[in-house]
Formats: structure tokens, sequence, C-alpha cells
């Protein structure tokens, strides 16, 4: 039985990002936010990486955020990893932080 270990997970919410596709010359995209987590029985503890992916509109190319050159790399989409996207995986941390000083465990 395996009780601890890593998992990753899309987020929801999709920001429009300015750029334009090498592959159809397209210039709508959508920025995807990723992280992978550390879990323990399940319940996700701490966000271990955060990855951003450019996602073309037209031809669904994906291109990593951190491949970019500077010159083609749009501004960071900082609304993917707010509090309420990214949050939930922080606060089993604090239950069981809590949960442990009261019982003692």
């Amino acid at each position: 039985m395996i009780i601890y270990g890593t998992k990753g997970k899309q987020l929801k919410r999709r920001v429009p990002v300015r750029r334009v596709c090498s592959q159809c010359y397209n210039g709508q995209h959508t920025a995807v936010g990723a992280i992978k987590y550390f879990h323990l029985f399940w319940i996700p503890l701490v966000v271990t990486t955060k990855r951003v992916f450019i996602r073309c509109d037209h031809c669904k190319k994906i291109v990593d955020y951190d491949m970019l050159s500077e010159k083609d790399r749009p501004e960071f989409p900082k609304q993917l990893f707010t509090l309420g996207q990214v949050g939930l995986y922080y606060a089993w941390l604090w239950i069981i932080a809590i949960v442990w000083i009261v019982f003692g465990l």
C-alpha cells in the first residue's frame, strides 16, 4: 500500500496571452498552470513544483514557458497561481499540524 508520493495536477484557471505561434502564426494563446505536490495518505501537503505552459488556441501546440527566449516570452501570468488555486494544497498541512498539536500524536 502506497501511503506517500507526488502527483501532478493541471489548474482549471486559464489566462489569455498575446504571442505569435511558430507553427500556425496565430496570435491567440492561453497560459495553463500545472503543479506537482507531495501527498501523504492521498492528502496534498506541499506544492513542490509550479510550471506554466503556453498553448496555441488554433493548432493546440504547447510550449513550456521556461523554454521560451526572453524576447518571445510574454509577461508571466501571475493570475494562474493565486491562493484560491493553490491554497488547498497548503491548507491540509495546517490542518494536520493543528491536529498534531491538539491531540499530541
